[in-house]
């Protein structure tokens, strides 16, 4: 008889445990809809410069505006542990993202001072996240 009682108690938490890994899931991929959202809307755009006579006309190999801006994507992986993952990358100009962010040097001399999107971003969502999956296992629903 007791072994039916653990039996039982074993189902529960396993049914317990796998629907708090779903919701948890589901929080990591809604906020990182958000983020990239976020993202997205203070990402900068190149502005073409309207005194160059080729103004409205792109010439091979130069890049769009707004190329930058469109290439985020949100990546969701959940591993065999469990662990939920969500990165937010860019898959056009991978490069740029850390020039942007950190700062760089001008071919002409000076510096361009980094604006801070991404880590800014990162960092807000993180918080809200832990806070969300405390919630979570607060409730335990």
């Amino acid at each position: 008889m007791a072994s039916n009682d653990i039996g039982d108690l074993v189902t529960a938490f396993t049914a317990y445990t796998e629907d708090v890994q779903k919701k948890i899931e589901e929080t990591v991929r809604n906020r990182g809809k958000e983020m990239r959202a976020e993202i997205i809307s203070g990402a900068p755009v190149k502005r073409p410069d309207r005194n160059d006579k080729f103004y409205g006309i792109y010439r091979r190999g130069e890049r769009s505006p707004g190329r930058y801006k469109a290439g985020f994507r949100l990546s969701v992986k959940v591993d065999d542990n469990g662990k939920v993952t969500a990165a937010v990358r860019n898959s056009t100009d991978p490069s740029l993202v850390h020039l942007l962010e950190r700062g760089h040097r001008l071919k002409r001399g000076g510096m361009v001072q980094g604006r801070s999107n991404v880590g800014a971003a990162q960092e807000k969502y993180a918080q809200i996240v832990h806070e969300d999956i405390k919630k979570i296992l607060e409730d335990g629903k």
